[in-house]
């Protein structure tokens, strides 16, 4: 089983997608997808990626479905940082780079990504305010938001 595997470990039919988990057996491989809140609506987003996999033989796609209300999953997070809060933060972050700061410079970086992740995701709608940090940008290229050269910088 592979747990979110580098593009170079997927088959050929699975170029730009980074799926969450790929198990392969000797007579069937399963491609897993983990969503966390997603609507109904979201998950027709898969069906063209579902439809590529189901052709290939012995090969099948699974979309999981986590309620965002389970127990499972974080509790939503307290407020979003405005954009000032964010820029600031930024500077911040650049002037502790220069002093050397490196560590302190790299929190105040990702708290500032987070943060624009997830205007990104409410902008768009999705239900992505319980996602994990470490999951979110994932989940935001997974459903199209992020392209993948953005992903790719990010």
């Amino acid at each position: 089983m592979l747990v979110e595997p580098a593009p170079e470990k997927l088959p050929a039919f699975l170029a730009g997608f980074r799926p969450d988990l790929v198990a392969r057996g000797p007579h069937e491989s399963v491609v897993i997808e983990v969503k966390v809140g997603t609507e109904t609506a979201v998950s027709e987003r898969f069906r063209e990626l579902a439809e590529t996999i189901q052709r290939q033989p012995g090969w099948r796609f699974s979309l999981v479905v986590i309620d965002s209300r389970s127990d499972e999953v974080i509790p939503p997070t307290q407020q979003l940082l405005d954009r000032k809060d964010i820029v600031d933060r930024l500077g911040r972050a650049n002037e502790l780079l220069k002093m050397g700061a490196t560590d302190a410079a790299f929190l105040l970086l990702w708290v500032s990504v987070e943060a624009l992740l997830r205007h990104l995701a409410s902008r768009e709608g999705l239900p992505l305010e319980r996602v994990p940090s470490s999951s979110l940008m994932k989940e935001l290229f997974s459903l199209g938001v992020l392209s993948q050269s953005e992903h790719d910088v990010a």
